[in-house]
């Protein structure tokens, strides 16, 4: 707490303003109001906009970069100064030295502009502060930085508890969300993030700014988009903020809000499209429903015929694997449904654009589990293919590798439900399992069951077949554990709130 007094103490000496607001007001209040400022001079709030936030008596912008802005606009306030850098995971924070230029260029870019209102300076935004190594590395550069710029420095976490400063960060900015406000807040500086529910939202944060009374000095940010449009909705907003400020509790009148349709599912959508295209399939192809109860029930006579070309038909097969490539981006969108967060959303189209659609990232989930899928089959059955000569035709590959995907049909619905219901993590995990499983047992069974055939070197073609599959998956599982450039992305990004 001393530490945020001195912050507050640093820049009101030193820092001398002009502009509608004296630094006596600036430093009258223990509780303050900041509002985050991101993307470019048109995200920058208006003359009127900034004019309302000086008389509620808020003085401090988060801003990332000076030069978006004119002195003029910006008068009467401080600035905190905020990071280039996102989401670094803990292999990323060992690069240190880099960390350091680059932070430390960014400020003095942003001191050239408008140096004497820099407050503080932000490290970094959403790193993996859970890891053992974030603290080792987060000291090196804070102790660095503070040497080498003087001010006060903090970071973002994208949790609501933060772990034990270094001694050279002045707070840690911590996240609270609107849709799930922690028990106790942990810090006093707080990052606001409101829902798209108004009413949610508005209750959340009262909650938020009572307890934030309870320490003796606090900062709560909010994005400055969010904060004005509801001042525009609810005008007596501005007086409770003034009152907050001045260190009373805080009774906002909640917003109804607006009436409209949920916005569609697109993982049940795609369930019920799949449906549509088994029943279809169940109904006009007369070989489906007699040969998908042979393969499960009398397989070897299934394989026989398939090996004797009694099925020469390529249709059912081919509607099948169409069916299983959908259904993976089924299984592709639900898991990231149920493991991404907004935040992990945020990170995906801020860093991969080109793949993930910041409009609708889960489509891209979607389109990339077909895409995979694709693939994956294709590969499949070349490989059983090129490597058994007692397979004449290609049609042959295709229904002795297809059938046994049909379970993942089942697996599909109930991981659509799983995930619509919020279920536990075991039973996910354990119906995405059995999806993996029945996709791997599918092309070893399609390889085994055509190897029965050869004449011989029937282990040579099991070996290249069974046993490359198996030590190939093995292999890529291992990679990504012992990868760091990997691993710790994909964990950071299902941990990440």
């Amino acid at each position: 707490m001393q530490l945020i007094f001195l912050f507050f103490l640093y820049w009101a000496v030193f820092n001398p303003l002009t502009g509608a607001v004296s630094v006596e007001q600036n430093t009258s209040g223990a509780n303050r109001i900041a509002l985050q400022i991101q993307g470019g001079s048109e995200s920058f709030p208006d003359a009127s906009q900034l004019q309302l936030a000086r008389s509620i008596g808020i003085t401090l912008l988060e801003v990332d970069h000076p030069s978006r802005f004119s002195d003029s606009r910006a008068a009467g306030f401080y600035l905190l100064l905020n990071s280039p850098l996102w989401y670094h995971t803990p292999h990323q924070l060992e690069d240190t030295g880099r960390i350091i230029d680059e932070i430390y260029q960014h400020y003095h870019s942003a001191s050239s502009w408008n140096g004497n209102t820099i407050a503080a300076i932000n490290l970094l935004n959403y790193p993996d502060d859970r890891s053992s190594r974030f603290h080792r590395n987060l000291t090196e550069i804070s102790d660095s930085l503070s040497t080498l710029i003087g001010k006060p420095l903090y970071y973002r976490s994208a949790h609501s508890a933060i772990p034990v400063l270094p001694d050279s960060l002045s707070f840690t900015v911590s996240t609270v969300f609107a849709s799930d406000i922690p028990g106790q807040l942990y810090s006093p500086v707080i990052d606001f993030r409101p829902s798209n529910s108004a009413s949610e939202s508005m209750a959340a944060l009262q909650d938020v700014l009572n307890e934030l009374l309870e320490f003796d000095d606090s900062i709560i940010i909010f994005p400055a988009g969010w904060f004005f449009e509801r001042i525009e909705k609810q005008p007596d907003l501005a007086l409770l903020f003034s009152v907050h400020i001045r260190g009373n509790e805080v009774t906002f009148p909640l917003p109804v809000d607006d009436m409209r349709f949920p916005d569609p599912n697109p993982g049940v959508i795609l369930l019920f499209l799949i449906l549509a295209i088994f029943v279809i399939h169940y109904r006009y192809q007369p070989t489906y429903p007699f040969f998908v109860v042979r393969y499960f029930f009398n397989h070897p006579f299934f394989v026989t015929d398939i090996m004797e070309n009694r099925l020469r038909n390529s249709t059912p097969g081919l509607v099948m694997l169409f069916k299983h490539a959908a259904l993976n981006g089924l299984f592709f969108f639900c898991l990231g449904s149920y493991f991404i967060s907004e935040s992990g959303w945020n990170w995906l189209t801020t860093f991969y654009p080109a793949i993930f659609w910041n409009t609708f990232p889960g489509l891209t989930l979607i389109i990339l589990g077909i895409i995979t899928a694709i693939l994956a089959h294709f590969i499949s059955l070349a490989w059983i293919y090129l490597l058994n000569k007692s397979l004449k035709s290609p049609v042959q590959v295709i229904h002795l590798y297809v059938w046994p995907l049909s379970l993942n049909l089942i697996f599909a619905a109930f991981l659509v439900m799983l995930v619509q219901v919020n279920a536990s993590l075991f039973w996910v995990l354990i119906v995405a399992a059995l999806f993996v499983i029945v996709w791997f047992t599918a092309f070893n069974v399609a390889a085994i069951d055509g190897a029965r055939f050869l004449q011989k070197r029937q282990a040579l073609n099991l070996f290249l077949t069974v046993g490359i599959h198996f030590l190939l998956i093995v292999s890529v599982i291992l990679f990504i554990l012992f990868t760091p450039e990997i691993y710790e992305p994909l964990h950071w990004l299902v941990m990440i709130p």
